[in-house]
């Protein structure tokens, strides 16, 4: 047997699968939003010491040729001192560059410092070939900057060159294995999330389907018992005309015997010239008459609606006094008794319903 329980509107699974929805969709867009962040910090930093990297080892050739040129007597006259003293500088920052963001990113400092080593016993030899290019002695100068100790440092210095290099390489696979790992799980968690909402909506939209059905079938109820009051009411309207016709037919059957009665009464009436008889024979008339009253008022009463009262004042003292004397006139004379009532009040109503 079908249930007629009423199907409430699903709010609160609706609200919680809307909830959950806005949630997951904030929490996917921040996690895209951090990998992205991480992958683009990582890239920069990268590319960062990559390019430091360059520039260090041009710097580096830059400062080896500037003192082997200044070595040799042929090229004695140039400013090459001050040249060298300018590359120095920038050979510096950029090394210096380099471990900082070695540090801020946790790279091994190690192999940095491998060539800051190498660096400054590169430039103390370079400074040495100086010195001995000040004094004229270009052999000396010479020997500083194309011996097997600076050829050595050299190497040195690229391997350290090469290790941070590697380094970089092999860090950035590391972070990049590990934002590959979490978006992974990212990946999965968001499925299982999606298989969740899913079951949720689906649980939703049910309900929804069910209450909608539910309203469908309450407005066709509501329908349907609409027509059967239409249908009601029609039958009602006619049966209350048929009640119309027929109180129109008892009315006049009974008002021909309310006419015969008055008739002879006014005949004996004429007839007879006792002043008794002549006080019952108006004792009949008036109750003759009273009926008559009745009848018309029945129907009148049968035919009425809520549009056709007309309210008026009426005085139920006086009505009161008319009802005594002719409705009951004889029944007091018959059982001496008397009937007695204080001052009634003024009432506003319809006269024919009232009385």
């Amino acid at each position: 047997m079908e249930s007629n329980k009423k199907i409430q509107f699903p709010t609160i699974i609706l609200t919680i699968a809307v909830i959950m929805s806005a949630c997951t969709f904030v929490w996917q867009g921040y996690a895209l939003l951090r990998s992205y962040q991480s992958l683009s910090d990582l890239v920069q930093s990268d590319l960062n010491i990559t390019r430091l990297a360059s520039e260090i080892v041009y710097y580096d050739e830059v400062l080896t040729m500037t003192a082997r040129i200044n070595a040799m007597d042929n090229f004695s006259g140039w400013n090459w001192k001050r040249r060298y003293a300018i590359y120095e500088q920038k050979l510096e920052t950029a090394i210096e560059n380099v471990e900082n963001i070695s540090i801020e990113y946790d790279y091994n400092v190690k192999h940095i410092e491998q060539t800051f080593m190498a660096n400054e016993r590169l430039v103390e030899l370079e400074q040495l070939s100086f010195d001995a290019v000040d004094q004229g002695e270009f052999d000396k100068a010479q020997s500083y900057l194309f011996n097997d100790e600076y050829q050595r440092e050299k190497q040195n210095y690229a391997n350290g060159i090469h290790n941070l290099l590697d380094r970089l390489s092999d860090r950035s696979k590391l972070r990049l294995d590990s934002e590959r790992k979490r978006t992974e799980m990212l990946i999965i968690f968001t499925v299982c999330l999606i298989l969740v909402l899913t079951v949720i909506w689906f649980y939703a939209l049910t309900n929804v389907r069910k209450w909608k059905q539910s309203v469908e079938k309450s407005n066709a109820d509501i329908l349907a018992a609409k027509e059967a009051i239409e249908t009601s009411l029609d039958h009602l309207e006619e049966a209350n005309k048929e009640v119309e016709r027929f109180n129109y037919v008892v009315a006049h059957d009974l008002k021909e015997p309310l006419r015969s009665i008055y008739s002879f009464s006014q005949l004996i009436e004429e007839k007879n010239e006792d002043p008794e008889i002549s006080e019952n024979i108006n004792i009949i008339k008036r109750a003759t008459n009273r009926m008559r009253m009745i009848i018309d008022d029945l129907l009148s009463f049968a035919k009425l609606t809520k549009s056709d009262c007309t309210f008026e004042d009426i005085d139920t003292s006086h009505e009161m006094k008319f009802i005594v004397s002719e409705n009951l006139d004889a029944v007091i004379k018959e059982s001496n008794g008397s009937v007695t009532f204080d001052n009634l009040p003024v009432m506003v109503a319809d006269r024919m319903k009232f009385i």
